[in-house]
């Protein structure tokens, strides 16, 4: 997540070494003219550009991003949402263009995800617009991913910083190839400091070839940190999608965007379940099918499943949160 504001910088937790934070860019990465499916997700507070985090659709009016991006606890209050698609926010043609801005009229994440809970839960959440977008969806990892992902390419797409000491060098779709460092029960992990992401790269997707498919199988988070450790350096953490998307993104793709195709390895898993909380921060569904879509989801909510303990614990080492 990229601050516009330095005050807000996202540091979770407050002492202790290592230390996660989601000021999460793409460093020494190539410019992305080829997936459209990554956006840029505007956030705004009482009006004003306040933040910016990457997403990802997954269905036409489902967007997946980064919990944080969407909390006004890590951010600042008030706060409204648009989505850029275009590929260069820096480009003042691109940036007046209103055929690539998109309204959003809800977004959703559990509200358990808090700054004390961040290291232990999902950082994932959902961004539902007004109309359906045309942009292809990139499907969503259903295998487990295991010891064996460990060593394998990853490729990583986002708008935020290519130089780790620049903050102007953002708001640029990036995309860089690495590799899994680690693999933990809720996490992926790379390790390359000089070819990974940083500040406004929250939300982005992390992509693997499974089955011969490109999918994606993490959701950019944040950096885990020792002190000595260069700006944009540690470990790069992303959410599993193999472990949050069926409570936490596949009730929202039924409810607003019921005719979708299945994602590629959708036969590995169950039928969508709940989602993990439900928290609106933006204004009611008025179009479409928004009605039905809340029916869905508040169904859902009724049934929603807690993570395991087991989910919970640390895998490896201590996070530094108090």
């Amino acid at each position: 997540m990229k601050s516009l504001l330095t005050a807000l910088v996202f540091l979770m937790g407050c002492t202790g070494l290592p230390v996660d934070t989601s000021r999460a860019a793409i460093i020494n990465g190539l410019a992305d003219h080829a997936d459209p499916s990554v956006v840029l997700l505007l956030i705004s507070s009482n009006g004003v550009l306040t933040e910016e985090c990457s997403a990802f659709v997954v269905a036409p009016r489902v967007v997946v991003t980064a919990a944080h991006c969407l909390s006004s606890s890590f951010i600042a209050p008030n706060l409204t949402f648009e989505l850029f698609l275009g590929d260069d926010h820096t480009d003042p043609v691109q940036a007046k263009d209103k055929s690539l801005r998109a309204a959003v009229t809800e977004v959703h994440f559990d509200p358990a995800f808090t700054r004390a809970t961040a290291s232990s839960m999902p950082d994932v959440g959902v961004v539902i617009t007004s109309e359906p977008l045309t942009i292809p969806p990139i499907g969503l990892n259903r295998q487990p991913l295991g010891a064996a992902a460990v060593g394998q390419p990853l490729r990583m797409i986002g708008y935020g910083q290519t130089v780790a000491t620049d903050e102007a060098s953002v708001e640029v779709r990036t995309q860089i190839t690495t590799t899994v460092s680690a693999v933990e029960p809720i996490f992926v992990l790379d390790g390359n400091n000089t070819k990974t992401f940083c500040h406004g790269d929250s939300g982005g997707a992390e992509l693997m070839v499974i089955g011969g498919e490109e999918v994606a199988v993490g959701v950019i988070s944040r950096r885990r940190l020792m002190a000595t450790d260069p700006a944009c350096g540690g470990s790069g953490v992303a959410t599993r999608v193999d472990v949050a998307a069926a409570d936490l993104v596949d009730p929202y793709i039924a409810a607003f965007a019921p005719a979708a195709a299945p994602d590629a390895g959708s036969d590995a898993g169950p039928s969508p379940t709940a989602p993990h909380g439900g928290c609106s921060m933006s204004s009611p569904i008025t179009r479409g099918h928004g009605a039905i879509g809340l029916v869905i989801v508040a169904a859902a909510l009724l049934l929603r499943r807690r993570w395991p303990a087991r989910a919970r614990a640390r895998s490896s080492g201590a996070d530094g949160f108090a």
